[in-house]
């Protein structure tokens, strides 16, 4: 390359460096603010998105989609338990999503607490991907 010579914007390099995840501005040294989200306002914007690795999604599945962050991370399994989606998105730890998927799993039926938890994990990636964790 070059000296001087700018990286054309269509370029991987370009790409890559136009990036910016906080992951991406950690590494590059630069502040990188705490999010203030709640799990459940990320779970609704990615609810909103209606679309998952393979497109948009079909009816049904955005409807067990809907019902199950409805029920399950907006609102809590058990009348002793916080609901999930409460937690700020920097306060969910491994420990906590561990605690509420046990619970799930002992007022669900397996199907719906792996569901819960397949949602979870998409809702987290979502997080992580836009920025907003």
């Amino acid at each position: 390359m070059v000296a001087g010579a700018s990286i054309p914007s269509w370029s991987p390099v370009a790409r890559s460096q136009s990036r910016s995840t906080p992951s991406t501005r950690f590494r590059r040294g630069e502040r990188v603010e705490r999010s203030s989200r709640t799990l459940g306002e990320v779970a609704e914007a990615w609810l909103e998105r209606e679309r998952g690795k393979k497109g948009p999604w079909d009816a049904p599945t955005r409807e067990r989609y809907e019902r199950v962050v409805r029920q399950q991370v907006l609102l809590s399994a058990g009348p002793t338990r916080r609901p999930l989606g409460e937690t700020k998105l920097r306060d969910v730890t491994v420990d906590a999503v561990a605690v509420w998927s046990q619970g799930n799993e002992r007022a669900l039926a397996p199907s719906t607490a792996k569901l819960a938890l397949i949602a979870l994990s998409q809702i987290s990636r979502f997080a992580g991907a836009a920025g907003l964790g």
